[in-house]
């Protein structure tokens, strides 16, 4: 028969890390996961504190929160293993061919630099967008 050991009292739990009831999305927004702001992403990462734990920045995402993309950074360095790379207005995340929104990739990858980031950068992209975005990155980082 198996035993079933008791969690620690300091443990988790699925209610503890959903984002608050009253949290406003907008009507064209992503679901929120398991956490949006850096504050909410802080509780998570706290409460597992394990190497094989980490982040994905979604760059597009962040550039549309109090902070951008450098909040997150800053708050953690050490955890974040890969990157999602889009471009948006900063008003919305459309997704549109980076280098035709207004994030500044140069200021957002050379602090992932700072870091030693040695992650790996998802490009999203529409497929009709592909040599556009591939020539944005040869012409800015090459």
């Amino acid at each position: 028969m198996a035993s079933s050991k008791a969690v620690p009292a300091t443990a988790p739990t699925s209610a503890s890390l959903r984002p608050p009831k009253t949290l406003k999305i907008h009507e064209e927004a992503e679901i929120a996961y398991l956490g949006v702001t850096v504050e909410e992403l802080a509780r998570v990462l706290n409460a597992i504190p394990s190497k094989y734990f980490g982040l994905t920045l979604d760059i597009a995402h962040a550039s549309l929160l109090p902070g951008g993309p450098e909040s997150f950074i800053d708050a953690f360095p050490n955890r974040i293993i890969s990157t999602h790379v889009s471009d948006n207005d900063l008003i919305l995340d459309r997704h549109v061919p980076v280098g035709d929104g207004k994030i500044d990739f140069k200021r957002v990858f050379g602090n992932l630099m700072k870091v030693n980031f040695k992650g790996t950068l998802s490009l999203g992209i529409a497929f009709n967008n592909i040599r556009k975005d591939v020539t944005f990155f040869d012409h800015s980082f090459m």
